[in-house]
């Protein structure tokens, strides 16, 4: 027996615009789904979202590249440049504007990567989801449109 789901990764609104422009490639996040985390096997495609005050829903297909978990505190170089910042105080920073409290540096959070969900090529998940959908009388028909 097979069960489809639908992966969605909530994206704070600050946040929105470099995480769908592609920017921002890292979203860290106090809440965790720990068992969900577990049966995830990316890259597989995602909802990203967020809840805007006043135009309600806004959403984007994505790539859900990677998923762990790991303390605040233990975020590397790359990740700071995954999150869009230039050093660790720019990110605790920008952690503590937008939580409103202070940085918890031992906390744990879930670390969700996700890439643009436009591609040129094929990608690996594709393969899972689709079968032999993009065989090449496939391909040519969806160039024709």
């Amino acid at each position: 027996m097979h069960q489809v789901s639908t992966v969605f990764v909530r994206v704070p609104s600050d946040d929105w615009h470099a995480v769908k422009g592609g920017y921002k490639r890292e979203i860290r996040s106090r809440q965790s789904s720990a068992g969900a985390l577990q049966s995830l096997s990316p890259p597989t495609p995602c909802v990203a979202w967020r809840l805007h005050r006043q135009y309600g829903y806004d959403s984007v297909l994505m790539v859900l590249e990677a998923v762990w978990r790991e303390p605040l505190g233990a975020i590397s170089e790359e990740s700071i440049a995954n999150e869009g910042f230039a050093t660790m105080a720019e990110f605790r920073r920008a952690w503590v504007m937008r939580e409103k409290r202070r940085f918890p540096l031992l906390a744990p959070v879930t670390v969700h990567r996700c890439g643009p969900g436009r591609r040129t090529t094929r990608p690996r998940w594709a393969t899972r989801c689709c079968g032999n959908c993009m065989a090449s009388s496939c391909r040519t028909a969806a160039r024709s449109r």
